[in-house]
């Protein structure tokens, strides 16, 4: 699992960078940060994870395509969409490296929307912020929601991260054709998880 004390590092750091260009302007602002002590957050529940990573030949770098849904259990009492399904791509070199390796210094999937409401400009995003292999990376996870009952207007529009780290197990059981080769099965590689996972809160902007 992802280091809690990584995310406590987080907390303490300053804002130094905005969001994403990917996010709508309607929330695109500088944001205070909050103390996570005072309130009570759940951790965002991740389930129906899979990713399919293929590639035509040996020569080339696989394409994944990674699909899940979450859920914000903090954001239930006043609005109405609390969950949403995502899809995120990348490309990946077939290396699997390990955990101590510090190569994921440039995150393969930067923040991007998941779902987003052009009235109020709530939304749901993700990205994959660290990653070494399929089996073995960490997912980052955002939401802005409204919340009246712990922040106050203009700050009553909070922005929630939270991160776990996502273990798939390889699949055996997906169709490979008529080619049941060892190099046909390298080439399409199947992971999934059916979770859930608790992907803990580690900051808030408001």
């Amino acid at each position: 699992m992802f280091l809690l004390s990584h995310f406590t590092a987080l907390i303490l750091l300053p804002l130094v960078a905005s969001l994403s260009s990917s996010i709508p302007s309607i929330i695109d602002r500088q944001a205070p940060w909050n103390n996570l002590a005072q309130f009570n957050w759940d951790p965002f529940v991740v389930t129906n994870l899979s990713m399919t990573c293929q590639r035509p030949n040996s020569t080339v770098n696989y394409t994944c395509d990674f699909d899940f849904a979450f859920f914000d259990p903090n954001s239930v009492r006043e609005n109405n969409v609390t969950s949403t399904s995502c899809h995120r791509t990348w490309s990946w070199d077939g290396v699997y490296r390990s955990g101590s390796i510090v190569d994921f210094l440039a995150p393969p999937v930067s923040q991007g929307l998941c779902w987003w409401d052009s009235e109020d400009g709530s939304y749901f995003d993700a990205s994959v912020t660290q990653f070494w292999h399929p089996q073995n990376f960490t997912l980052q996870l955002g939401h802005r929601y409204h919340d009246d009952q712990n922040f106050t207007i203009p700050w009553d529009w909070p922005i929630t991260h939270a991160a776990t780290g996502v273990y798939m197990q390889l699949r055996t059981d997906f169709d490979e054709g008529k080619d049941g080769s060892l190099q046909k099965q390298m080439d399409k590689l199947c992971f999934a998880d059916s979770g859930p996972l608790d992907a803990v809160v580690f900051e808030v902007l408001d």
